[in-house]
């Protein structure tokens, strides 16, 4: 019997996960996708940026990674654990997070009969879309006021901006309206493919944004939301454009392993 595949995996770079469609075929996550269809400019912008502010990008993610189990901690019910360190990103969170009516997932789901079709063998969550070829684990889904709304966490050192700024010179308007699209795009992905998962059609998204200074709460909904859907299905077709010469709607159904595109792996004999 072959040995049990991984459900995460990293090849050329890319974060992929084993889909649970039975065809144990891997698809790249959403941040993968988003990650690949930015442009030159941003990517060299972070470049810059990470070396002109060495161990910046670590201390983030360390940062956004703890605030983030505090917030699974606090939906579970759980006595959060602030570190001091990062105790100003904490304050104001409790206030969006208290109003969940029924809580349906937290990085994993909360109803036991999901459990079968979203936790893999080894333990690990995931909800994908076989029909765009994509993979993730959102941060939470919950339901409040007959609404199912999917949310997610971040940390930030500047405020999001909903808005594109009117002075093009103000690049921290600029800077935080980027950040906003590309959540509200990931949003849009996770909607998407938990509705394809779950059969649980997705109401409206939330954004939840914590800085040193202030807590922000953005609701992503109607045309809005329609509008973000389109630019998500928009970048998996250029992805998958970029991956295969510009033929995104003939994806073969499996891929020999080490070929260059990294989506599919065919089951190990």
């Amino acid at each position: 019997m072959a040995d049990k595949l991984p459900t995460r995996i990293s090849r050329n770079g890319f974060r992929l996960y084993r889909i649970g469609d039975g065809t144990n075929r891997y698809a790249p996550s959403v941040t993968t996708i988003l990650g690949a269809v930015s442009s030159e400019k941003s990517k060299r912008a972070l470049e810059t940026w990470c070396q002109n502010n060495p161990g910046a990008k670590e201390e983030a993610c360390a940062r956004g990674t703890h605030i983030h189990e505090q917030c699974e901690r606090y939906v579970r019910g759980l006595p959060t654990q602030v570190d001091p360190r990062w105790a100003d990103y904490w304050n104001g969170m409790e206030q969006h997070l208290c109003n969940i009516e029924e809580l349906l997932w937290s990085e994993r789901p909360m109803r036991p009969e999901w459990r079968p079709i979203t936790v893999a063998d080894d333990g690990m969550p995931r909800i994908w879309s076989s029909k765009h070829l994509y993979s993730g684990t959102p941060d939470l889904v919950y339901k409040r006021n007959g609404m199912t709304i999917l949310a997610d966490y971040k940390t930030s050192s500047g405020p999001y901006c909903r808005i594109f700024p009117k002075d093009s010179n103000d690049r921290q308007r600029f800077t935080g309206w980027m950040k906003y699209q590309k959540v509200c795009k990931q949003l849009a992905a996770y909607s998407i493919a938990f509705e394809e998962t779950l059969g649980v059609k997705i109401d409206a998204c939330q954004v939840i944004v914590s800085t040193v200074d202030m807590t922000q709460n953005f609701y992503v909904q109607g045309s809005e939301f329609d509008k973000f859907k389109r630019k998500w299905l928009e970048a998996t077709n250029t992805f998958w454009g970029m991956m295969q010469g510009d033929q995104a709607d003939s994806r073969p159904a499996e891929m020999a392993v080490g070929s260059y595109n990294p989506a599919l792996e065919p089951v190990a004999a």
